[in-house]
């Protein structure tokens, strides 16, 4: 009951986030994440929006990808009580990564209680600010995967690459590119850390959300959902014959 009661009283709100947003609808989208390793020969595949998350806009433009037409980031990341603090928040806003770089579209999305929102604190160039709260984002992960076991507690949730995905599909787009992906810690985790001088302990960790995105990933492609990449860790997520 308690859904239901979420899917109608946010209704009328998702349609206007979809109407917002029409301008992605059947179109093909890049969207790139923070890793060090970026495809960027993928981005001649006919793509005509790109995605950045938290702060990969910074790689985009350094990259001369282009520039984003949306960058969909965490709420941590424009908290002032957490970005200052949390150690992968807190590198972008203290090194001012963004700063002066043209975001597009920003929208904030909500995954856990931070709610205490200022954008400014990226002092980044964006053309409108959009909200998404938690309820709003478990109903646009529920409808496109029709499963509730992801997102349904703190050690289920997806990362804001993966639910950049899911959120441009909601969106109406009719392809997802990604790359700047990955699974298991590297030697720098962002383009922008510092290298990790003891990257052979870490070799074989898993990054954050690994599980929920792996097993989201799965679900889009085997409900048919177009999603492509050649980021390596994705490849045995992206056809159960062969990679693409």
């Amino acid at each position: 009951m308690k859904k239901l009661i979420k899917k109608i009283y946010y209704f009328f709100p998702l349609m206007k986030l979809k109407k917002k947003f029409s301008f992605l609808k059947n179109k093909k989208v890049l969207i790139v994440g923070s890793a060090p390793k970026i495809d960027v020969s993928i981005r001649s595949s006919g793509v005509i929006h790109l995605v950045s998350c938290n702060g990969s806009a910074a790689n985009i433009q350094k990259l001369n990808l282009g520039t984003s037409t949306l960058t969909i980031i965490d709420n941590e990341l424009i908290d002032r009580k957490i970005a200052y603090e949390k150690d992968v928040r807190s590198k972008i806003i203290k090194n001012k990564i963004l700063k002066n770089i043209n975001l597009g579209h920003l929208i904030s999305v909500q995954s856990n209680h931070s709610n205490d929102l200022d954008y400014n604190i990226l002092e980044s160039d964006i053309k409108s600010f959009t909200k998404i709260n938690k309820n709003m984002r478990s109903i646009i992960i529920n409808s496109l995967l029709e499963l509730d076991d992801v997102e349904k507690n703190i050690d289920t949730l997806i990362s804001t690459g993966i639910f950049s995905i899911c959120l441009c599909l909601y969106l109406g787009a009719k392809e997802v590119n990604f790359t700047g992906f990955s699974f298991f810690k590297d030697n720098k985790d962002h383009y922008y850390d510092e290298e990790n001088l003891n990257y052979n302990q870490v070799s074989n960790i898993t990054r954050n959300h690994s599980l929920a995105d792996s097993v989201t990933v799965g679900l889009l492609k085997i409900k048919g959902y177009k999603i492509k990449t050649t980021d390596k860790d994705f490849l045995p997520l992206m056809s159960n014959w062969g990679a693409e």
